[in-house]
């Protein structure tokens, strides 16, 4: 729509409201929408505005869209929600649907203005204390004119103390900034006689023009644009004018097609196309190389796995004939039980969807896996070996339908004598955590590569994740249970995540947690309306559950102080017990150092590396990359068991014991202290330069290298 302001084309999207779901939401939210929440007026027409309304009805779908598209470093992107109470025809008459509808609005109106006044009194709080602590330090200032320095380096407990009061200002500044308009009524309308349709077509079109707090809901309206994204959008909107579905289409074969029918470069069509992606007219996704001319292909490939109606309208088809009816049976038993789904039953979901269902890694049907990992709905759990050495899905776990819990409880045992335990909290004060947590985490976890070799024990479920790793590290996450169920002497912790890591070595106990802790945190990202606190877990001498913010012990840290006073009041007793901070927080450093004091390099790729240099150089030009994993090189040890599963699985079976030896010594003489060191941005060039050198079997280097080519893709697409 120009500046002439002709008639806008609006594309709709019906999120069903059944909690299977959930899962999917997240894709197809954004800052660029009008939201409409509707729900049934009928059910309230005795006239009782009930609690349990607004929060199972509204509320839910208001704090989801608010937490996942309102970001307070971009208060622009705060939407716009209409109201609608359906069922109008089952009142008695229009004026008394009406009537419900404003009390309704009325009880949204009462709880919208409680919430904002909690964090009005908060704000006004850290003013008063910010204001006391800058008169407070002013004073000292008066009274003592020059102090000699101390603590070179360190901030002091009132420096510390300063920052944290003016980030959390910043913070509920801006969540107050973000804060969804509250509409002005809610619309009672019937879609059995059509009432009131036209009111709400009236609120849809005013709200294109319409401003918000943060200003105008749809900026881009108007905007002029260069002429190629008109050209391609032109082009996108003949192909999907066709009454068919239209098929994904591969980049390449997308870049092709708009250069020989609109003579538009790849970049402008890529820019132009990424504009398309963002008003919701295709779905583009370059790093997995596919472009979705009409985003209901993707619905539907998400639909045939995620819905809540499996059972009675999933059913055997005899003319797809690679299942038979009783493997059929079992196979929807295992998905909708324990969330186990066959890649033989994934083909027989898609079979409509016509993309051919060999799987390699670049064809269409290996995309739409990938694109099920990236958007954390299923991930790739057991694969099998075809033809040389390639591999393919054998099967896939879909969280939403795996057990809602597992039958335990942490600790299943008594910590050993020389073991040791790092626990965090992970919440949002005064909020629930996202539905979805825990059931995202998982999918991100077995994707991220963190668990590179198949753990020894692996229990997973929907609120409950427990792992025990080849180190014999135990891994335990849960949202599950109340917070008193977790912490009982401790009553302003609200729900969240639980992680406990157990286990004897502590380096390796760290470093997985430093790896689970950057997925995690990547993944909170996707709700910037939430301001998630993390929290250190101490279990005390008596076995009580303390917790402190890792935050202000990451303050006291950079203070200088070495150690913490944990404090609380157990069954109206004082606790208290020091704690060394690195005991709770981790090394201060968890990346590995250079041995050499050169300049870190940026953008050096092993294969630009040259191999002939010395290995403090080599250090350098490997030590400068982003790591995948910080527990996989820490020595040669780890090295040394990364390769051997290499060996075993993709070079030799019965591989002479020294032969892995001389690899490890050849790579970690040269600055290669992980297996993770070996996948690069170009290629496999440097890693047979490297092994080539050094004489080692031709046909070893060549298996390597095919390992090499067939897995960095996975290893860099989640590189930080």
């Amino acid at each position: 729509r120009g500046k002439s302001k002709d008639p806008a084309n609006l594309i709709m999207f019906d999120f069903a409201g059944q909690q299977e779901y959930y899962i999917t939401h997240h894709i197809f939210l954004s800052k660029r929408c009008l939201y409409v929440l509707a729900f049934n007026l009928s059910n309230h027409a005795d006239g009782d505005v009930n609690a349990g309304l607004f929060e199972k009805q509204i509320e839910f779908w208001w704090k989801g869209i608010e937490n996942r598209v309102c970001d307070p470093t971009d208060p622009s992107a705060t939407p716009k929600i209409i109201l609608v109470g359906t069922h109008a025809d089952m009142f008695e008459s229009k004026d008394a649907a009406n009537k419900q509808a404003t009390r309704i609005h009325r009880a949204i109106s009462r709880r919208f203005q409680i919430r904002k006044d909690v964090s009005e009194r908060e704000l006004k709080k850290l003013n008063n204390d910010l204001s006391k602590l800058k008169r407070d330090e002013k004073q000292k200032k008066l009274l003592v004119k020059e102090l000699p320095p101390t603590n070179v380096g360190f901030r002091t407990k009132t420096e510390s103390r300063l920052i944290e009061l003016e980030s959390q200002i910043s913070k509920v500044q801006a969540m107050l900034k973000i804060s969804i308009a509250i509409p002005e009524t809610v619309i009672a309308m019937s879609s059995k006689d059509m009432y009131n349709i036209d009111k709400l077509k009236q609120m849809i079109a005013g709200s294109l023009d319409a401003t918000g707090p943060s200003g105008k809901y749809f900026p881009e309206l108007g905007e002029e644009l260069p002429n190629p994204y008109f050209k391609v959008r032109s082009f996108i909107r003949e192909q999907v004018s066709r009454s068919v579905i239209q098929k994904p289409l591969d980049l390449d074969q997308y870049y092709k097609c708009i250069k020989d029918e609109r003579k538009i470069d790849m970049q402008m069509a890529k820019d132009a196309t990424e504009f398309c992606h963002n008003l919701g007219d295709v779905l583009f996704y370059e790093k997995i190389g596919v472009v979705f001319l009409q985003p209901q292909f993707l619905i539907n490939a998400f639909k045939a796995i995620i819905r809540h109606d499996h059972t009675e309208s999933t059913t055997y088809d005899s003319l797809y004939g690679d299942i038979d009816k009783k493997q059929f049976g079992r196979m929807k038993d295992k998905l909708l039980t324990k969330g186990e789904l066959k890649e033989h039953f994934l083909q027989f979901l898609w079979r409509d969807l016509d993309i051919g269902l060999e799987y390699e890694k670049e064809s269409m049907y290996g995309k739409m896996i990938n694109l099920l990992e990236k958007f954390d709905v299923a991930y790739v759990s057991e694969w099998e070996t075809i033809d040389e050495g390639d591999k393919k899905p054998k099967m896939l776990l879909v969280p939403e339908f795996q057990p809602l819990f597992l039958h335990m409880t942490w600790p299943p045992k008594e910590k050993g004598k020389n073991q040791y335990e790092i626990q965090r909290w992970i919440y949002v004060r005064d909020k629930n955590p996202p539905s979805d947590l825990l059931k995202r985490l998982q999918v991100r976890l077995f994707t991220s590569r963190i668990f590179l070799h198949d753990p020894l024990v692996l229990h997973v479920s929907q609120e409950q994740i427990h792992i025990t790793d080849r180190n014999f590290i135990e891994v335990y996450l849960t949202t599950r249970g109340r917070e008193e169920d977790h912490f009982p002497h401790n009553t302003e912790v609200t729900k969240g995540l639980r992680l406990n890591i157990r286990g004897e070595d502590k380096i390796n106990m760290w470093s997985l947690f430093f790896d689970i802790d950057r997925v995690l945190k990547i993944l909170l990202q996707d709700w910037p309306g939430l301001a998630f606190q993390h929290s250190v877990v101490h279990t005390t001498n008596e076995g009580h559950l303390v917790l402190e913010s890792v935050r202000n012990l990451e303050n006291e840290r950079k203070e200088g102080n070495l150690n913490h006073k944990f404090k609380a009041i157990v069954q109206g007793f004082h606790v208290t017990e020091d704690v060394l901070i690195e005991d709770v927080l981790g090394p201060a450093e968890n990346k590995k150092n250079t041995k050499s004091n050169e300049p870190v390099l940026a953008d050096t790729s092993l294969s630009t590396c040259n191999f002939t240099s010395s290995s403090s150089k080599r250090s350098v030009l490997m030590n400068k990359a982003p790591r995948i994993s910080y527990r996989a090189g820490l020595s040669k040890k780890g090295l040394n068991q990364d390769l051997k599963v290499i060996f075993k699985e993709v070079v030799l079976s019965g591989t002479q014991s020294e032969l892995v030896d001389k690899t490890v010594k050849i790579f970690h003489g040269q600055g290669v202290t992980c297996t993770n060191d070996l996948f690069d941005d170009s290629g496999d060039a440097g890693v047979g330069d490297l092994l080539g050198a050094h004489d080692l079997p031709k046909i070893i280097i060549n298996k390597i290298n095919k390992w090499v080519i067939k897995e960095k893709e996975t290893v860099l697409s989640i590189r930080s």
